[in-house]
């Protein structure tokens, strides 16, 4: 099994959904900071449904906090953190009107939200000093590849969202892996074990991560450290059709050896580069940018907008930064909407997005909501039953809004935090969706490890429509289907879904 090197932008904005960031300046907690109760904090406090428990205790510095991976069978130490202010405490935890239960978010969320947690009296046995596994950097470690492998199949095994999707037997993954488990002796081999057994699920929200985990899975993943990662989707994507076009233009069989890759690459820029300036052939406007350039406007014939969303995050230097994402992405809108306030109709294409930060999804689509409505619900699987439904509202933004005859166009690679976007508006009368089905990857990445420096992230929720429709693995279906930059359209130097959505659009 090959793992690549590169960031594991899979995870990048779940891998950190419960982990604290005492860096941020943003308080975006809806209590005020100043009667935050930070003693109602203090104890324990589990989510079995996302296998975490937090730990909080008050010392002469502040708080710390104590985070804990935890399974039927196992407990691992996660993140560590000293010294926490209240302030620090206030923006990730908000209070409940009972004293047994909190939400813990990622700083800078408002509008999505986080994780319940219920409060123990005390740690479970298997989390005490005496039986709790060591990790690799803490006194007592030795790498067990038995133990890891059983975290790592207990975690899908109690929280994977449904094996039954890929008509996966589980059972069956554990008995032929354990065949494997003699011979594994490093590392990289067990990471290599968990990647051809994660393999069948066809997820690309299920990631395997090796590197340095001494600070935590967010500390590597916003570094600039190398580290392996691996993931594997259902559906090709661009890249995919590119590199089989390739393959079979020049007669290679795949996969492609090392030496033809850089060809394969210069082959993929190129194609790249030619469906954005088909795309851009349209504009009868100056090409306007914003957000890191992830968000690009321009007016087309006759008298339609067209935004170009590329990604729901990584807008801030930081690949973590909540609230300046969310900041930057709200200007995006605001500017884009303001020039495009006078056309007849919208094109919003999401074809190249693979998703971000569901905070910035939902923060677009309250730019293109006339009144308080429901963009979806979600909830998390809880071994055999599932944590109680939550439905998400939002209200229309206060900046720029469109409200006017929009189309989205979605392609297979459109993803995670963007296919919530869709199904966000999907459903909205004067909204209509072409394109290609979307992924089919909605729920957030949950993060876990074992005790060596291997780290994953799995599918542990179900996102609803509206209406109760449940689109994982098999997409988002679209009103109209035109597939995206097929070898035809390139060589005609033509965009069929744009050209379909002007003329829908001017009906």
């Amino acid at each position: 099994m090959e793992f690549h090197t590169s960031f594991a932008t899979a995870m990048l904005t779940a891998a950190a959904s419960l982990l604290l960031s005492a860096c941020t300046n943003n308080n975006d907690n809806d209590r005020p900071v100043s009667v935050f109760e930070a003693s109602r904090v203090e104890g324990i406090w589990s989510a079995p449904a996302y296998g975490k428990i937090f730990e909080f205790t008050r010392s002469d510095n502040g708080y710390n906090s104590t985070m804990f991976h935890v399974t039927d069978n196992s407990c691992l130490h996660g993140k560590l953190e000293s010294n926490l202010t209240v302030e620090d405490l206030a923006r990730v935890i908000r209070l409940s009107d009972t004293e047994d239960q909190i939400e813990i978010r990622r700083a800078g969320r408002v509008l999505a939200p986080g994780v319940n947690y219920t409060r123990l009296t005390q740690l479970p046995d298997l989390c005490t000093d005496t039986q709790r596994l060591a990790v690799k950097g803490e006194s007592g470690y030795q790498f067990d590849p038995q133990a890891d492998f059983q975290i790592f199949w207990d975690t899908f095994n109690e929280l994977y969202i449904d094996f039954g999707l890929s008509g996966t037997d589980w059972l069956q993954i554990y008995n032929e892996a354990q065949e494997e488990l003699s011979i594994i002796n490093t590392e990289e081999e067990l990471a290599g074990l968990f990647a051809k057994m994660i393999t069948p699920l066809q997820d690309g929200h299920n990631v395997i991560v090796r590197g340095d985990l001494g600070n935590g899975v967010l500390s590597l993943l916003d570094s600039d450290a190398e580290f392996d990662e691996f993931s594997v989707s259902l559906k090709p994507d661009f890249v995919d059709t590119i590199l089989a076009e390739y393959a079979s233009i020049n007669g290679l069989s795949l996969p492609l050896e090392d030496s033809q890759q850089a060809g394969f690459e210069t082959y993929l820029e190129e194609q790249e580069f030619l469906t954005e300036e088909i795309i851009l052939g349209y504009a009868v406007s100056p090409l306007r940018r914003s957000a890191n350039d992830f968000f690009a406007w321009f007016k087309l014939e006759p008298n339609i907008g067209y935004l170009f969303i590329d990604r729901l995050a990584g807008f801030a230097d930081s690949e973590f930064d909540v609230a300046t994402d969310t900041m930057l992405a709200e200007s995006a809108l605001n500017t884009s909407l303001t020039e495009l306030q006078d056309v007849d109709g919208l094109i919003i294409d999401l074809r190249f997005n693979d998703g971000g930060e569901e905070e910035v999804n939902l923060t677009v689509a309250r730019h293109f909501i006339p009144s308080t409505h429901h963009a979806y619900s979600k909830q998390a699987r809880l071994r055999d039953s599932r944590t109680p439904l939550r439905d998400i509202f939002l209200d229309p933004s206060s900046g720029q809004q469109y409200l006017g005859p929009i189309v989205i166009l979605t392609s297979t690679r459109t993803g995670s935090a963007a296919e919530a976007l869709v199904l966000s508006l999907r459903d909205l009368p004067n909204v209509s969706v072409i394109g290609e089905a979307s992924a089919g990857r909605f729920s957030n990445t949950l993060d876990a490890r074992v005790s060596s420096d291997i780290a994953f992230g799995l599918s542990n929720e179900y996102y609803f429509s509206a209406a109760g429709e449940w689109f994982e693995r098999v997409g988002i279906p679209v009103d109209e289907p035109v597939s995206f930059s097929t070898l035809n359209q390139r060589e005609l130097k033509r965009d069929f879904a744009i050209e379909r959505s002007v003329e829908l659009l001017t009906q």
